[in-house]
């Protein structure tokens, strides 16, 4: 279903030049900016919960993740890109 929605003329010009460029449809394009500030807005709160956390709740969930390790068997021991805290 779709729907008729009202934007400023320099955005549907921005828009229509964006698909052009790309040779993508404009309702294709607007649905990935959508999805992309979607994700941005979740991220952005959650890295805002995680900055909110007390020292002692971040190392519960330190702890909580070091559990988790090598869970999934896949062969990764050690996760080379996760920054490892000094242990207690």
């Amino acid at each position: 279903m779709s729907v008729t929605i009202r934007i400023n003329p320099a955005a549907h010009d921005t828009l229509r030049k964006l698909a052009n460029e790309l040779d993508r449809p404009l309702t294709e394009l607007l649905d990935e900016a959508i999805d992309l500030l979607r994700r941005q807005v979740f991220l952005t709160g959650l890295n805002q919960d995680l900055a909110a956390l007390g020292e002692t709740e971040r190392a519960d969930l330190d702890d909580e993740h070091d559990c988790l390790d090598g869970a999934m068997d896949d062969g990764l021991r050690d996760d080379p890109y996760r920054p490892r805290r000094p242990t207690r």
